[in-house]
């Protein structure tokens, strides 16, 4: 009579203990299913560098996971959490003129939890056969040609927020006088003969046959000039009034920004992984010659004679700053 207890019993166990140890399968499938993952929510124009570069790292497979970063500015994926590589980090702003301003980014390379990972920096552009830009005719006495890429809006932003700047960090509020300073050098032919319609590409084969010439321009323009052009080219920081003892400059920056690791645990273990490799000087040299940018690390090292001068202004500077369009300040 016992053995006869004893079966059906057994016979429940044989049924009840697969089914819970598929039950259990399934939910540590559909836990690692629906774990965040992480993932690089990049802006579109940086993608395809970003994806080269973690192509040839070392990190985890998990970390090769490249998102498009939304116009809004946030990942789409909200169960996620990674970084966002974006130039749009937003947070400090004047009225006006002046988007950002960051004090000794050049030496701390972070900002309010947001890594530096590579700058295009502003500089003024010169044939090697140039003498340096001066103050007096940047403000504009004296001879030679001072070239503008009037189709680039930003361009003429940037030059009117140098002659604005009261000293280093210090701009005058935005506003009647922004304008007026803006629309007076076009008016005043401040720059050369329809200054207004002239391209970057325009302007590099003038600027290099000119003996007297200058322009202020991006690096990443000047960048896409072929080796042996970009190899008459010198560049240095906007001439500053003779009584500063302190420098800033004019840079876009592209950021790392971490998101969705507010709860900590394996986030943010996973999350240390990618700073680390964020923050190493060959990974930034390596995204900023894809991109003609500079490094921001200190440590890293530019790629060509142009890049390091323009990583010489960078690290000489106590204020990094952008310039805004005036559409802009309402973003």
């Amino acid at each position: 009579m016992k053995n006869n207890k004893r079966k059906p019993r057994r016979s429940y166990l044989r049924i009840i203990i697969p089914a819970a140890g598929l039950a259990a399968l399934v939910c540590i499938g559909l836990y690692f299913l629906m774990r965040p993952r992480p993932v690089w929510a990049v802006e579109a124009q940086h993608e395809a560098a970003l994806r080269r570069l973690l192509a040839s790292s070392d990190l985890p497979q998990s970390w090769q996971r490249v998102q498009r970063l939304e116009d809004s500015g946030a990942a789409a994926d909200l169960r996620s959490y990674g970084y966002q590589i974006t130039t749009r980090r937003g947070g400090e702003r004047s009225d006006g003129g002046i988007r950002t301003m960051y004090p000794y980014l050049s030496q701390t390379g972070e900002h309010q939890g947001a890594l530096a990972l590579a700058a295009d920096p502003w500089l003024v552009f010169r044939s090697n056969t140039a003498l340096p830009l001066s103050r007096s005719r940047a403000e504009g006495s004296g001879a030679g040609t001072l070239f503008m890429a009037g189709r680039d809006p930003m361009a003429l932003a940037g030059w009117t927020a140098q002659l604005l700047q009261q000293r280093p960090g210090v701009f005058a509020p935005w506003g009647e006088q922004w304008t007026q300073t803006a629309e007076s050098l076009y008016a005043k032919r401040h720059f050369q003969p329809g200054a207004q319609t002239y391209t970057w590409g325009e302007i590099w084969p003038q600027l290099i046959d000119s003996p007297l010439s200058w322009a202020y321009a991006p690096l990443s323009a000047a960048q896409q000039l072929p080796g042996y052009r970009l190899s008459l080219l010198e560049a240095d920081r906007f001439p500053e009034k003779e009584d500063w003892n302190e420098f800033s400059l004019q840079a876009q920056i592209l950021w790392a920004i971490p998101f969705g690791a507010e709860k900590g645990g394996y986030r943010a273990k996973n999350l240390a992984k990618a700073a680390a490799w964020l923050h190493d000087a060959q990974t930034q040299s390596d995204l900023a010659s894809a991109i003609g940018w500079i490094p921001a690390s200190r440590s890293a090292r530019p790629y060509n004679p142009i890049a390091y001068s323009a990583q010489l202004a960078w690290l000489g500077s106590s204020y990094i700053w952008e310039a805004s369009l005036p559409s802009d300040d309402e973003d």
